[in-house]
């Protein structure tokens, strides 16, 4: 089911926004991330990049101890990140989910 969807241009090097998004995280302003293990990475017959990455985040970094007793969960929530990236196109897909 998708809820929403989000493109946006970034007034930036593809190469330096690209980069970017293997890079952020670990990262200082979103503590709550706590470890990022890539799943399956490989390069296509037309050197496409192909990553799926598993993130978890720690929910008590940024929620209340209460709220996530309430909803009754163990304070970690994880979500699967997809990526494909062309640059012979120039062009960096990326799909989320959170489970």
């Amino acid at each position: 089911m998708k809820i929403f969807s989000v493109q946006h241009v970034f007034d930036h090097r593809w190469e330096d926004v690209t980069r970017a998004v293997f890079r952020k995280y670990p990262n200082e302003f979103n503590q709550a991330v706590v470890a990022v293990d890539v799943l399956k990475r490989h390069v296509d017959s037309r050197g496409r990049l192909y990553s799926l990455r598993l993130l978890t985040s720690n929910l008590s970094k940024w929620s209340s101890v209460p709220l996530v007793k309430v909803i009754g969960m163990d304070g970690f929530i994880h979500g699967v990140e997809g990526s494909l990236v062309d640059p012979a196109k120039k062009s960096l897909q990326l799909n989320s989910a959170n489970n």
